[in-house]
Order: structure tokens, then C-alpha cells, then sequence
């Protein structure tokens, strides 16, 4: 008499599939997870990249226009906002307008570019003697839907410690 054991191969290559689903699910779940890490990286990068451009962008500007220097820190002091009144000043301008174009065009620039994009333009030292100095700040927020603005006017200072936000300082000596 034979024993057949065909009915007990044929359940342990059932078993051997269920297996293998099991690692391959394992595996693609931690694809997913690799994807969206490098997703969330590329996506801090390329802001990151915006916010030097944004930032070398004013210095060249700051630069630009301190033909008046000792009243400059007046004109770029402050916070940048959007509403700011935007003069044309492709013909001739008084260097506080061009400060106050510069600043619209900036705040606009930062709001277009990042995510929740903010900006402070603060004068250290003495303002009224060489060399003059200021320092630069850009605040973003990756997770717009965490944020909210308080509408303080050192809500850039104040934003850089909240959790979630992104920050780039740089310090410009004229």
C-alpha cells in the first residue's frame, strides 16, 4: 500500500505563497515609507534653495541702493509684507522708494515662492554711523495647515522658534 502525499505538498506551497506576499508586502511598505522621506527631503531642498536665492536677492539689493546710506536702516527696516505700496521706480526714484519697492517686490517674491513665506529686514548697531548693518531673516512654513499668523510684527523673529518652521539669517555689513 502507498501513501500519496500529494495533498500535503500541494498545502505547503500554499503556505510558501503566503509567505512570500508577506515579505513582498513588508518590503513595498518600506519603499512607500523611503519614498516619502525622500519626497519631504526634496521638498525642504528646493525651498531651502529659494530662500538663499530670496535672501542674496535683497543683500544685492540693499547694496544697490546705499548711495544714501545713513538713512538706508530708516527704508529697509521692518517687516516685509505684501501690501506694501509698490512704486514703479524704472525711471528716477529717492532711495526710500526704492526701499519700498524693493520690499514689496521682496515680500512678494517670498510669498509666491515659499510655503507661508515671511520676511524681516532688522537694522543692528548703530543706525546713524558706518558701517551699517542689518540682519536679514526669512521664516517658511512646510506645513501650511499647522500655521497660523498671529499678525504681531515679530511674528518672523517669533516664527523661527515655532516648531515646523524653517529659518535662514544673514547679517549684511555696509
Amino acid at each position: 500500500m502507498r501513501i500519496s502525499t500529494d495533498g500535503f505538498e500541494d498545502g505547503f506551497t500554499l503556505l510558501e505563497a503566503l509567505v512570500a506576499i508577506v515579505i513582498i508586502s513588508i518590503g513595498l511598505t518600506g519603499l512607500i515609507g523611503l519614498q516619502t522621506a525622500s519626497l519631504k527631503n526634496t521638498q525642504t531642498s528646493a525651498a531651502q534653495t529659494q530662500a538663499t536665492v530670496a535672501m542674496q536677492s535683497m543683500v544685492s539689493r540693499i547694496r544697490a541702493n546705499k548711495a544714501d546710506a545713513a538713512r538706508i536702516n530708516n527704508h529697509y527696516a521692518g517687516k516685509s509684507t505684501a501690501s506694501v505700496p509698490s512704486q514703479d521706480c524704472s525711471s528716477s526714484c529717492t532711495p526710500r522708494q526704492v526701499a519700498a519697492h524693493d520690499l514689496h517686490q521682496w515680500a512678494e517674491s517670498l510669498a509666491r515662492t515659499l510655503p507661508s513665506g515671511e520676511g524681516s529686514i532688522e537694522s543692528i548697531g548703530d543706525a546713524g554711523t558706518p558701517p551699517y548693518r542689518f540682519r536679514i531673516t526669512i521664516a517658511w512654513h512646510l506645513n501650511k495647515i499647522n500655521y497660523q499668523n498671529s499678525g504681531s510684527s515679530d511674528d518672523v523673529t517669533n516664527s523661527c522658534s515655532a516648531r515646523k518652521t524653517y529659518c535662514m539669517t544673514r547679517r549684511v555689513t555696509l
